[in-house]
């Protein structure tokens, strides 16, 4: 400003820094000089004298730093450390270090400040023994839980109730065939997943499911189930669990109960839709129908009862479904419900909300 004139840099004056003599753009921690010379109109000059002290990185925001599961291998974070509205980057801003990151747990991830930044910043991070790592959902069946976690719940519990974390869908787990020494189950392959993890045992609840196969296609011939061979007119039970190419679990089936041929044991043969018509319903949001399914048996033979007609919709936000079949409008949009029985065999009911 000069006489109430503001001036124009670049056109009435220039600015140029130095030290040592150099001219330098600003230098966190040197004592800098700032040249303002004339130009045009304009003549003379001043000179001042100012430094520039860095930041203390402590006061930084880290944010991904999170749990990890055993490899055997040093475990890394992706951290990103933010100031304010920038983001600072690895090796210009700061460098990273790592104590105890190769075992069972607790580690620490040190960020310590470089060029304009000073001081150092640490988080702490456990590394857990891959057999406690739940997925998304807290169960051991929830996405991102581990193989080894799935299979250890799933061998330990001693039930015939399906457990936390599985689902119907996207699995659809089925028996297709029952002759008297082989049960073929089948289920759809789902988007993530490598392989399929296949467990199973005779029903009843002191009889702990085991592993059967891991194979890489949908379907699997069972001749043996919890270690022996099948048996004639018996009920089994299986459950099937999909994992990505990190050996993680990608979705777990619901449990499916079925019995060999032979004598009276039978399996249920279709689910009948009563309502709604052509298995289309469109219901208003907050509104309630009600489904009306039944299930379709052999004659003159009997199927023991492990569990009732059931219900799962694909997107309960949108449309959620009770255990007796009624759909409430959630919020506007479309899904699917799955009406099975307790062997796989299932209708699918499309839901339109409005």
């Amino acid at each position: 400003m000069y006489e109430g004139k503001e001036l124009i840099p670049g056109t009435d004056y220039i600015v140029t820094y130095y030290y040592d003599n150099e001219a330098k753009t600003n230098v966190t921690g040197r004592t800098m000089t700032v040249t303002v010379t004339g130009k045009g109109n304009y003549r003379s000059g001043v000179i001042l004298k100012y430094s520039i002290i860095p930041a203390d990185i402590a006061q930084a925001a880290v944010s991904g730093v999170v749990q990890k599961t055993y490899t055997g291998q040093e475990l890394t974070q992706d951290a990103v450390l933010q100031y304010g509205s920038v983001q600072l980057q690895e090796d210009r801003d700061y460098t990273v270090s790592y104590e105890n990151n190769q075992q069972i747990g607790t580690a620490t991830v040190t960020f310590t400040g470089c060029g304009n930044w000073t001081g150092s910043l640490s988080e702490d991070f456990r590394i857990i023994d891959p057999v406690d790592q739940m997925g998304a959902d807290g169960t051991a069946l929830g996405k991102g839980a581990s193989a080894q976690a799935a299979e250890k719940f799933i061998t330990t519990r001693a039930s015939d109730k399906d457990p936390a974390g599985s689902m119907a869908g996207p699995l659809l787990l089925r028996s297709t065939k029952q002759t008297t020494k082989t049960q073929t189950v089948q289920w759809k392959k789902v988007s993530g997943a490598s392989k399929y993890v296949l467990y199973g045992n005779k029903c009843g609840k002191s009889n702990k499911m085991k592993k059967i196969a891991s194979v890489t296609g949908n379907k699997y011939n069972v001749k043996k189930a919890g270690g022996k061979k099948l048996k004639a007119k018996t009920y089994y039970k299986y459950i099937v669990v999909a994992l990505d190419k990190d050996n993680n679990v990608v979705t777990a089936s619901r449990l499916i109960y079925t019995a060999t041929s032979g004598g009276k044991a039978a399996n249920p043969k279709s689910v009948k839709i009563k309502a709604p018509a052509k298995n289309k319903v469109t219901v208003k949001t907050g509104k309630t129908v009600k489904i009306k399914a039944s299930v379709t048996k052999p004659a003159k033979k009997k199927v023991k009862k492990y569990r009732a007609i059931s219900f799962e919709s694909t997107d309960p936000a949108v449309a959620a479904v009770s255990s007796k079949g009624i759909v409430t409008g959630k919020k506007k949009g479309s899904c699917k419900i799955y009406v099975y029985a307790q062997n796989g065999v299932y209708k699918t009911i499309t839901v339109t909300v409005k």
